[in-house]
């Protein structure tokens, strides 16, 4: 290999430069007087030949270009960030940090403002009510737009209209720095509340200015995306559904103490006594003391409850709208036991008859998953599960409930929530394993146990709120 080669490509290499910022830099209608005054000024004083006027006017244009230049030296070398919180959940304020650092700047940075810009919402977990009203007052501004409408100007002038309206439906919060020194780092915040659950992303955030005198405006958009899943909304229980909770739990303990299963840890041997069965004889110690023995076992204090969520509807997609609220009721109900799981004593068995939508999802046509809390664990798998579940028109509630009863114990307490009641062929899948308690979400005794609560209430985290 020749030196001249070897020179070539290290030039090469050199040359090589990062992308640019791209910043985009336009004017006010603030900003018109003045370039219209200084133009006059500069015209009147060339022709008149009045020198005063001519350094008059050179001084606002000056001023202009000032202005138009500082923009965007203002954003250069500007990185901005912003840290979503761990959870969001619908109908709850939450709160995102936006960080912009300038550690390669020699200079400080003054008046940046920065816009964060999510999607649009889902439009499966979007209420139909809403987007029905709003398709309908769309439909009625354009009917009387192309009234309007009578010239070529004014159809390009309400495209733009059309087009800045479906922008400003995008949820795009502003945070405000006025200062950002040299190697510094500030913090700004903004709070929000989502409406609905499901998937929520974030595109891009924009850095703009109008340092230092306001008549242009300078912008740059850096793509930041961001994932993040809106839980669904918590209510409260009542104490009629603890009552009736805890009456289940209670003959769930008795069914428990009739099973012939021997538990874990032994506590003391003793002489047989009638009634004990053959499985709790201590065949050594029986030998050794030539009488019969029987192992004496510590009662578990543990209890164990299975939730399943049935949200099979048939010809859903008809039914949309009528069935949108007990969907959503529904779903809320059981992400609030889910929640309020925070007790040590209490073994939670989760499991869903729905389908699951979205990145984070789960295949469940193959194998129906059953997820399990023990005492205070997380419950953030079933949170993401419910965040994304959907009604399904094809019935796995079968599969569903010998998945449970497969991985719970036999005398744990079984709820099942539906949209509905079934049929009677269609209610025999219930008669398998344990009887459950079928809770129907569109009764009207429903709204006796679950309401919606405008604040989280902290009484809802007691023992007895499962």
């Amino acid at each position: 290999m020749s030196l001249f080669s070897i020179f070539r490509r290290k030039k090469r290499a050199n040359l090589s430069s990062p992308k640019l910022e791209v910043v985009k830099t336009t004017f006010f209608q603030d900003s018109i007087p003045m370039i219209v005054a200084a133009v006059l000024m500069i015209l009147s004083a060339t022709v008149r030949g009045v020198n005063l006027l001519l350094a008059f006017s050179s001084f606002m244009v000056g001023f202009l270009l000032l202005d138009y230049f500082s923009g965007p030296r203002n954003l250069r070398k500007l990185v901005a960030k912003r840290r979503l919180p761990s959870s969001i959940y619908a109908g709850e304020p939450f709160y995102v940090e936006v960080e912009l650092e300038s550690k390669e700047r020699r200079s400080p940075s003054w008046g940046v403002a920065v816009q964060d810009e999510w999607e649009e919402e889902d439009p499966l977990f979007q209420n139909p009510f809403e987007a029905k009203d709003d398709a309908s007052t769309e439909e009625s501004k354009k009917g009387d737009k192309k009234r309007k409408k009578k010239s070529v100007a004014d159809e390009r002038a309400s495209d733009k209209k059309d087009t800045a309206s479906s922008e400003a439906e995008t949820l795009r919060p502003v945070v405000y720095f006025p200062q950002i020194g040299v190697n510094k780092t500030a913090k700004a915040f903004y709070a929000g509340v989502m409406a609905n659950r499901g998937p929520r992303r974030t595109t891009s955030l924009t850095l703009s200015t109008r340092f230092p005198l306001g008549f242009f405006r300078s912008a740059r958009r850096d793509a930041a995306t961001d994932e993040i899943l809106v839980f669904p909304r918590l209510g409260r229980v009542t104490d009629e559904w603890r009552a009736y909770a805890g009456r289940a739990c209670q003959e769930a303990e008795t069914t428990r103490n009739a099973v012939s299963r021997a538990p874990d840890e032994t506590v003391a041997i003793r002489d047989w006594r009638p009634g004990d069965t053959s499985r709790m004889i201590a065949w050594r110690a029986t030998a050794k003391r030539q009488r019969l023995q029987t192992r004496e076992f510590a009662k578990r204090q543990t209890s164990s409850v299975a939730i399943i969520l049935d949200l099979y509807a048939p010809c859903f997609a008809e039914r949309r709208e009528e069935l949108y609220e007990t969907v959503e009721k529904s779903i809320s109900f059981v992400a609030t036991l889910s929640r309020n799981r925070s007790t040590n004593d209490t073994r939670l068995y989760f499991a869903l008859n729905a389908e699951e939508v979205g990145a984070d999802a789960k295949e469940t046509t193959g194998a129906c998953e059953v997820n399990e809390i023990v005492g205070g664990g997380s419950a953030r798998r079933i949170l993401s599960r419910l965040a994304v579940a959907t009604p399904t028109e094809v019935d796995r509630f079968a599969d569903v409930l010998r998945a449970v009863m497969g991985r719970a114990p036999r005398d744990a307490a079984l709820f099942v929530v539906t949209l509905g009641a079934r049929d009677e062929e269609e209610r025999k899948v219930f008669s398998q394993g344990s009887t459950p308690r079928v809770i129907d979400a569109s009764s009207d005794y429903f709204n006796r146990y679950f309401q919606y609560s405008t604040t989280s209430e902290e009484g809802d985290a007691t023992p007895s709120s499962i």
